[in-house]
């Protein structure tokens, strides 16, 4: 996949929107304006016989490009090279698939956000392109909050649980059709790069909850247990979902979504402050009564 020549342009703060682009006097600056850096993850993995095996990287790599671009006149802001490997063991039967093992992988997301912080940074956030990928980041975030004493702020966002109303109003599916390689996977590869995806799209197999309501049957449902996951217990095509409901149309509708969504995120994080997340309890209130 070429390099998405919008970020090649300097933003107005005086250097690349790119990290990769900059030079290491360009990044120092940046550090001494307080950006935000963003970073986006994927993975390499199977995605049925219709979608790139790339399309989590590619689809989060859009939404963190274009969010970065839109910000980039109000805060100052970064975007590091996408993380295209990710968590993928329950993907290995199927090919094309490439996989850390969460003890390299949660190191990995560790290293990079401390080198960050090193540098100076205090604001960082990772865009999540995959759920397989949440585990993982709700570890790394914490040991890279809990390894330094500076007031940093470190993020992990799932870009479609912050658009789920959007997906709600506008879907085609039913209950378990948004999920691997569905009806929103398909609908943002058809309006990102259509030429990527194979037709005719597959029927694939949808998730259904034991006893109909311990698990989600959508991506940004609501679970009330954790189910031990292999996708072979769920779907012997390796598409877990319906991507057959998906259109240009709802693609279009839910990448804008997305990108207004980690716009926001964006410039709300470059205000945040550590003392604002805590709240004194007056003295009056913590008495107690007789």
């Amino acid at each position: 996949m070429n390099a998405n020549p919008v970020l090649q342009n300097n933003g107005t703060h005086g250097a690349p929107l790119r990290w990769d682009l900059c030079s290491r006097d360009q990044i120092a600056s940046l550090a001494e304006q307080d950006a935000v850096v963003v970073i986006s993850t994927g993975s390499t993995e199977q995605h049925g016989p219709h979608l790139p095996v790339g399309t989590d990287a590619i689809i989060a790599s859009e939404i963190a490009t274009r969010a970065v671009k839109r910000v980039s006149d109000s805060v100052p802001v970064l975007l590091l090279p996408t993380l295209t490997y990710g968590s993928s063991q329950h993907h290995m039967m199927y090919s094309g698939t490439v996989s850390l093992h969460d003890g390299l992988f949660v190191p990995q997301l560790v290293d990079i956000g401390n080198s960050i912080i090193n540098h100076g940074f205090q604001r960082l956030l990772f865009v999540k392109g995959r759920g397989g990928n949440t585990a993982p980041l709700r570890l790394a975030i914490d040991r890279i909050r809990q390894g330094t004493e500076r007031e940093v702020c470190i993020v992990a966002s799932t870009y479609w649980h912050l658009i789920a109303h959007t997906i709600r109003e506008s879907r085609q599916s039913h209950s378990g059709g948004i999920g691997h390689a569905g009806e929103v996977e398909t609908s943002l590869m058809l309006a990102l790069y259509p030429h990527l995806v194979r037709t005719p799209l597959p029927t694939g197999t949808w998730s259904q909850s034991p006893q109909g309501w311990w698990c989600s049957e959508d991506w940004f449902g609501e679970s009330k247990v954790q189910l031990g996951f292999s996708l072979r217990d769920h779907s012997p095509s390796g598409v877990l979902s319906d991507p057959s409901t998906a259109t240009v149309v709802f693609g279009h509708r839910i990448l804008a979504a997305a990108v207004k969504q980690i716009s926001k995120l964006i410039v709300s994080m470059s205000s945040w402050r550590h003392d604002k997340f805590r709240k004194t309890i007056p003295e009056t209130e913590c008495t107690s009564g007789g």
